[in-house]
């Protein structure tokens, strides 16, 4: 472990609630932040895919390729903060 490794473990709590500040001071329904699980990288990327083209309306889209799961991305919400893990 890097001696920057050590620091970040150390504040880990004060960036989890500079984290959480931000989102909640600028998350907005028009533009939301959005929580991506990304233990799985593949996984990861093909949800925010995923959500990317649910958020168009074009011809031949398909609701059922075209939905994240929302076990992986999910928008950030006040609620939502218990459920990112550290």
């Amino acid at each position: 472990m890097s001696p920057v490794d050590a620091a970040a473990l150390r504040n880990w709590k004060a960036y989890s609630k500079a984290r959480d500040e931000m989102f909640a001071r600028t998350s907005h329904p028009l533009a939301r932040w959005h929580v991506v699980r990304a233990d799985g990288k593949k996984t990861a990327r093909l949800e925010i895919i995923r959500l990317l083209l649910a958020s168009f309306s074009y011809k031949g889209r398909s609701k059922k390729l075209a939905e994240p799961n929302a076990a992986v991305v999910f928008p950030w919400s006040e609620e939502a903060k218990g459920l990112i893990q550290p």
